[in-house]
């Protein structure tokens, strides 16, 4: 498996969906975790090349939500992080087969 670290953020008067492409050209687990600092609301998924979502991300913690899907046949993926109230920082952890 292969760990990417992703760094980003909302700006304010910006747009509320932040979206990165994963490229997974192995079949195995995919494996997304976000990081947000304490009481952000913000929704994690994973979408296929079609666009539908395959995965929702799920609270492990308070600041954090993680979200799976097995890969077989799929090409890429698309993570999705929208944003329900104020901008922040956050932090992507990806693992690809």
């Amino acid at each position: 498996p292969t760990s990417t670290l992703r760094r980003a953020r909302f700006r304010a008067g910006r747009p509320r969906a932040w979206t990165h492409r994963v490229a997974t050209p192995l079949d195995g687990e995919l494996q997304v975790t976000l990081e947000l600092p304490p009481a952000t609301p913000y929704r994690l998924s994973l979408r296929d090349g079609a666009g539908r979502v395959v995965a929702r991300g799920l609270w492990s913690s308070a600041t954090r939500q993680s979200a799976s899907f097995t890969v077989c046949g799929h090409r890429r993926v698309t993570v999705r992080v929208e944003r329900n109230g104020p901008p922040a920082r956050f932090v992507l952890r990806i693992r690809r087969p």
